[in-house]
C-alpha cells in the first residue's frame, strides 16, 4: 500500500461466493461452508477483502478482488492494519460500517448496524484508509466533524 507505510497482516483463505471488489467489507455467504460475499448495510462484516486485483484479472472493465468461486484471502478481525474504501467522509478514530456494496460509511446508532473497522485516518468517499479490523454490534454514533483538519 504505498504512502501508508506498514506492511499487510495475515489473511485467511475463503471461497467467493459471489464477485468481491477490492478493499471491501465481506460478510459469510448464508448456508455455503467457507464462502463470503461483499457485505450489505444490514450485514455483519467479518473481514476486509484483498487491497489488490486478483493478479491482472479483470471482468469486463472492473477490476475484482475475486471473481465467483474463486478461492482469495481476506483479512479479519485483529488483523493489524489494511486498506478500506469509503462511500463517505469519515474521521480518523470513527467507526465504520458497511454500505450496500460493501464500501466503509460511518457507523450508526442500531441494534443490526455491525461496525467493521476502525479509521486509523480520515477520508472521503472513494479514498482508500487504512482501518483496523475489529467486530461489534450495535453501531454507536460517532463524534461530531472536527472543524479542523489534520
Amino acid at each position: 500500500m504505498p504512502g501508508i507505510g506498514f506492511a499487510l497482516p495475515e489473511a485467511i483463505p475463503g471461497l467467493a461466493g459471489g464477485d468481491i471488489y477490492p478493499a471491501r467489507f465481506i460478510m459469510p455467504k448464508v448456508g455455503t461452508n467457507n464462502s463470503f460475499v461483499q457485505c450489505t448495510a444490514a450485514g455483519m462484516a467479518i473481514g476486509i477483502s484483498p487491497p489488490g486485483p486478483k493478479g491482472n484479472q479483470v471482468s469486463g472493465n472492473v477490476v475484482l478482488a475475486a471473481e465467483d468461486g474463486d478461492q482469495f484471502c481476506y483479512y479479519p478481525p485483529g488483523a493489524s492494519i489494511v486498506e478500506l474504501e469509503l462511500a463517505d467522509t469519515v474521521e480518523a478514530g470513527w467507526r465504520i460500517m458497511a454500505n450496500a456494496v460493501g464500501l466503509g460509511v460511518p457507523a450508526s446508532a442500531g441494534a443490526n448496524n455491525f461496525v467493521g473497522a476502525l479509521a486509523i485516518q480520515g477520508g472521503v468517499s472513494g479514498d482508500r484508509i487504512p482501518v483496523y479490523v475489529t467486530m461489534f454490534t450495535g453501531g454507536g454514533v460517532n463524534p461530531a466533524p472536527s472543524s479542523s483538519s489534520g
